[in-house]
């Protein structure tokens, strides 16, 4: 325990903060105001006359007729009582102690050491009974000492211990009574609560005598709650969550709650304790989520509960994959609507291949012209289907081909180097209204060209500023003719007008579960919301035309919601069945989800 040595000023600070822990009561009466007021003179005197080595306040006296509360300190203001109204029925005078130091060699509890012991007595006084043989007039017969265990507690009295080893907070613990028979403290059918801070345990008592807190069992000390949950991925009937795992307080697994989204009506969603630090919640309704998780110990006492983490409603759940048997490293895809067709750069079978839209194997294409392909990065049609552009990172050039004769030659532009129309790293091609763009992930620039691949200029540099790149990676079509650009190594979608000016960029906040890492793979739907393969978490990220975030869904994982530690590549939409297309390269397949 701390040292006493409480000074007047210090007692009467004491005393004032406690009122706090005041019962209600009813307004003291006007017309007891000077005589409060003596008493209160009396009852600070008495701390300021304490030694300090936690000796008793001293005597006070109680008068039930004042009415309102009592309050009285121990010397050191480790211990206050609040007396309510009506506590007695008589005139008494109290006194209040720290016997801490004095029990310390008092015998408690098996395996418990001491933390705090007080001492609550108190005595009345009633006049002597007069001599039979007395006679009128005489004076009073002097007041006598009537001992405590004669003395009525009318109403419980609050105790409240400052504690100087800090408890965990928000739980009961049971408060002892030394037994003046045994001269050991016992059970006292008493407990008290401990503050959600630690440091304060409040209890009520309805007799006089010595009582104290002793330590906690190991097994009694609930395990601190668990840190960092996180969703990590969402579909709309999936949702996985983890968080870092509790090795202190004999945490042996963890209670996973769930509560619909605006309420406040958790409830635990596994049965049985969870031992891992993962969890896919299987839902039965669709809808956003409200999640908290605790730690469980051995002796089955759980934790104050962990920060919430919010899961909002997903309108995309998977539907289907497909290319598990003829894709190596699907890394881009295009959509040809006209055909209902899907055409995937698979770097890693060295080709492009040819699906139908529900997932059909149709051809593959290994050669352009007479040229086998080499690496290809990204596909992309012209404004009419005729024209496929194939970026080829093996050939540093981008390939034309003829969708409607046999996917013939039709030309190829781009060399090898760092000048105008040349390239180190094509990344991604998209076909325009009279012009093509070609991004280069070394360059870190965008080049547009004709549809037969005349250079007309360069329409973005590299940098970290607005309008500059770091390692593009993909292109897409936005809403009112709008360029969308994958600024990968910035971690940043930046959006360039139909005229090629940048317009504005969009992040991921960390407040939001940002930022973006290595965004890859971008589309843009007909209601204007923006796709980003979030590659380095894992996860596809989904924004409104404003650019504010509206959900995400996928982690690492093998769950059909779910993509391989390479995590998602390249995006693309259906327009006519909102279908979203992802490249799951690790996972040597295209997953589709369906709003």
């Amino acid at each position: 325990m701390a040292p006493g040595g409480a000074s007047r000023r210090a007692c009467h600070s004491s005393i004032r903060k406690q009122g706090r822990l005041r019962h209600p009561s009813q307004t003291r009466p006007t017309r007891h105001k000077p005589i409060l007021l003596a008493l209160g003179l009396l009852f600070l005197a008495c701390i300021a006359a304490c030694n300090g080595k936690g000796g008793a306040t001293g005597g006070i006296r109680f008068d039930p007729l004042l009415g309102g509360l009592t309050t009285l300190v121990t010397a050191d203001g480790k211990i206050t009582a609040v007396i309510p109204e009506g506590a007695f029925t008589e005139k008494v005078e109290l006194t209040f102690a720290n016997v801490t130091e004095r029990d310390m060699a008092v015998p408690g509890p098996e395996g418990r050491s001491l933390l705090m012991a007080v001492e609550f007595s108190a005595k009345v006084e009633k006049q002597a009974e007069p001599d039979d043989g007395g006679e009128d007039g005489e004076e009073e017969a002097p007041a006598v000492a009537t001992p405590a265990s004669e003395v009525i507690l009318a109403a419980p009295v609050e105790i409240t211990f400052e504690l100087d080893a800090q408890l965990p907070g928000g739980f009961s613990l049971p408060i002892y009574k030394l037994n003046q028979n045994s001269g050991r403290y016992e059970a006292a059918e008493v407990s008290g609560a401990v503050s959600e801070d630690g440091t304060e345990l409040t209890f009520s008592l309805e007799e006089f005598g010595s009582f104290a807190i002793f330590s906690l069992l190991p097994s009694e000390i609930p395990p601190p709650a668990p840190t960092g949950l996180a969703l990590l991925a969402a579909s709309t009937q999936v949702r996985k969550l983890a968080w870092e795992e509790v090795t202190m307080g004999g945490a042996v697994g963890y209670n996973l709650y769930r509560s619909p989204e605006g309420q406040d009506s958790f409830s635990k969603v596994n049965t049985d304790v969870l031992s891992a630090t993962l969890y896919s919640d299987q839902l039965t309704q669709e809808g956003g989520y409200l999640y908290r998780v605790t730690s469980v110990n051995d002796s089955g006492m759980e934790s104050e509960p962990s920060a919430e983490v919010q899961s909002p409603a997903v309108d995309f759940d998977i539907a289907f994959t497909f290319g598990e048997n003829e894709l190596d490293s699907p890394i881009s895809l295009a959509v040809d609507e006209t055909g209902r067709l899907i055409y995937i750069a698979d770097a890693g079978k060295q080709q492009v291949k040819v699906f139908s839209l529900d997932g059909a194997f149709i051809s593959s294409i290994a050669k352009y012209g007479v040229k086998p392909a080499r690496q290809p990065s990204s596909v992309d049609f012209d404004a009419d289907g005729n024209l496929l552009y194939i970026v080829e990172q093996g050939f540093w050039s981008v390939f034309i081909l003829d969708a409607d004769n046999d996917y013939s030659l039709v030309g190829t532009f781009g060399t090898e180097g760092e000048a105008h129309r040349e390239f180190l790293a094509p990344s991604a091609v998209l076909a325009l209204a009279g012009q093509v763009l070609v991004a280069d992930s070394a360059l870190s620039t965008i080049q547009s060209f004709t549809p037969l691949g005349v250079y007309l200029d360069t329409i973005a540099l590299p940098g970290a500023g607005e309008g500059q790149l770091d390692g593009p990676a993909s292109l897409a079509h936005g809403g009112s003719g709008s360029v969308l650009i994958a600024d990968t190594n910035n971690g940043r979608v930046q959006v360039f007008s139909q005229e090629l000016v940048f317009e504005s960029s969009v992040e991921l906040a960390v407040e939001d579960g940002g930022p973006l890492e290595q965004p890859l793979g971008i589309a843009s739907d007909f209601r204007g919301r923006l796709y980003v393969s979030d590659t380095g978490n894992w996860r596809v990220v989904v924004f409104d035309s404003s650019g504010a975030l509206l959900f995400h869904f996928g982690s690492e994982g093998g769950l059909m919601v779910e993509f391989h530690e390479d995590g998602p590549a390249g995006l693309a939409i259906d327009s006519t069945t909102g279908y979203l297309y992802v490249c799951d390269p690790g996972n040597q397949r295209i997953a589709v989800f369906k709003s």
